[in-house]
C-alpha cells in the first residue's frame, strides 16, 4: 500500500530538523483531534491505473496524484519543513518489498487554507509512477 511507503518515508528518511521537528506525527488521511504542532496528513488524490505488459510479466503501472500537508504554529515552520520535505522526495525511487516507486514528483508547493484548529499550513503536491509486482 502506498500510504505505507509514504509515512515511512515522512517518519524515517527526512533530515534531522525535520524529523525532530514531526516525531511521530505523520498520519495518513486526518489529523486526529487535538493534535501537537507540527504535524503532517497525507492521502492521495487520484490514483488511476494502465496496464502494461513487459518482456517479464504483467504488471498496472499507477500514475498517482498524492499530497502532502504540514500543519504548524508559525507560517515559517511550515514552509521550512515543507521546502525540506519536498527537496527530499522529488526525484525519489525505490523498490519496497513488491512495490517499485519509479519516480517521485515534486509538482507544487504552496500555502494553504487551514482554519483556527489547523494554524498554518502548507501542501506539498506530488505525481508518483509506481508499480506493483505479483
Amino acid at each position: 500500500m502506498i500510504e505505507a511507503i509514504i509515512t515511512d518515508l515522512l517518519l524515517n528518511s527526512m533530515p534531522s530538523s525535520v524529523a525532530d521537528a514531526i516525531s511521530d506525527r505523520v498520519h495518513p488521511g486526518i489529523l486526529p483531534q487535538k493534535c501537537s504542532y507540527p504535524a503532517i496528513r497525507h492521502q492521495v488524490i487520484s490514483n488511476p491505473a494502465s496496464e502494461r505488459t513487459s518482456k517479464a510479466k504483467q504488471h498496472s503501472t499507477k500514475n498517482s496524484r498524492y499530497q502532502i500537508d504540514i500543519f504548524a504554529r508559525s507560517y515559517l515552520e511550515a514552509a521550512t519543513i515543507a521546502t525540506i520535505i519536498a527537496d527530499q522526495l522529488d526525484g525519489y525511487s525505490a523498490t519496497h518489498d513488491t512495490t517499485t516507486i519509479d519516480l517521485i514528483e515534486v509538482v507544487d508547493t504552496r500555502p494553504g487554507y487551514a482554519d483556527k484548529t489547523e494554524t498554518h499550513h502548507h501542501i506539498i503536491e506530488l505525481n508518483l509512477i509506481w508499480r506493483k509486482q505479483p
